[in-house]
């Protein structure tokens, strides 16, 4: 979905008119996309718009700061996720998506509505592309360069999965352009970094939530010296914040996470762990066939997955090193 496709589906839904009877100028000023009017109780209020397909949550400060210096800046987008939204509510960003949705704060006057559902492209567009069993076999192409070379066998070996789901998974990124055919039997991947956007969203909404296995807390208290505790990285490695903590030293975890194929039973003697649904340690079920991906020596995640487990925090400071990781560890390999 272009600029031109957001706003002409802004100006068409019908909440939208009814209760801001829109006005759009394109172009206005060089660094802004144009300007929208709206009405607000009543009073034309003029905005100097930033026009998005998509916001993520490492974009927000840039973001704030362009809008800032509109003095009255609004960002209009596709859609927002709703971790997005709330950060945005949180720093007084004004937004409004093209269903209507918005937080618009003017004029001593304040709109927020919500709950209104977005447009669905872009979500059908990930559905298709990106099924839970499609998932794994994304995540093997991207925390291997070479990944996309090899035989059907290997990437389900590697995935988990079957032959013919990764047959499927791989048609359904090439139909949604995340793979390219080359010659009669070659792949290639023409955005890595498309790629990893797409895989992050997916990841969050569709696999991440089937692989939980509760929550602990440590038998003796919060465990300052979790680096050190004796994790068998055959079977479990850190994730989340404590990946983060691990690849950049930028955070204090305030969350561990920690992936894993080990039984219940052993994680919870080796590490002296006790059932709590309110405990800081969050356990998940391990879902790639390849230690050797992990970093330090085993003992953290890849970093893709960190970075996904981060990037859509409502914590700044998870999100400021979920870009850390992208920067450091993620970008060389991005076209």
């Amino acid at each position: 979905m272009q600029e031109t496709d957001i706003i002409h589906a802004l100006l068409a839904d019908p909440l939208v008119v009814k209760e801001f009877a829109p006005h759009w100028k394109p172009g206005g000023r060089a660094d802004a996309d144009g300007e929208l009017t709206l009405m607000i109780e009543g009073k034309a209020q003029t905005f100097l718009v930033e026009v998005k397909r998509e916001v993520r949550s490492h974009m927000l400060p840039h973001l704030e700061e362009q809008l800032k210096a509109y003095k009255a800046g609004l960002l209009v987008a596709a859609r927002l996720n709703p971790t997005v939204r709330e950060l945005m509510r949180e720093r007084r960003i004004n937004y409004l998506e093209a269903n209507g949705n918005c937080t618009i704060r003017s004029g001593g006057r304040y709109v927020y509505i919500d709950g209104r559902p977005g447009l669905t492209q872009e979500v059908e567009k990930r559905q298709r592309a990106f099924s839970k069993a499609g998932l794994r076999v994304g995540f093997v192409l991207l925390i291997d360069s070479k990944a996309v070379e090899a035989t059907l066998a290997t990437l389900a070996q590697r995935s988990g999965t079957s032959i013919a789901t990764v047959s499927i998974a791989l048609q359904n990124m090439v139909k949604n352009g995340l793979l390219l055919e080359k010659g009669a039997r070659g792949l290639i991947i023409p955005d890595r970094a498309a790629l990893l956007h797409k895989w992050t969203d997916a990841y969050v909404e569709r696999l991440k939530p089937s692989l939980a296995r509760g929550r602990y807390r440590f038998a003796k208290g919060a465990d300052a010296a979790w680096r050190e505790l004796p994790i068998d990285t055959t079977t479990t490695c850190w994730g989340g914040e404590a990946a983060g903590a691990l690849l950049t030293n930028h955070l204090h975890p305030g969350e561990l996470t920690l992936y894993t194929t080990a039984p219940r039973l052993n994680l919870v003697r080796d590490l002296h762990l006790i059932p709590d649904p309110q405990g800081e340690v969050l356990v998940y079920e391990r879902f790639w066939d390849q230690p050797e991906a992990n970093t330090l020596g085993g003992r953290c995640c890849p970093p893709v997955l960190a970075y996904a487990d981060l990037v859509h925090s409502r914590d700044g400071r998870c999100v400021e090193t979920a870009q850390l990781i992208h920067d450091e560890h993620l970008r060389a390999a991005l076209p």
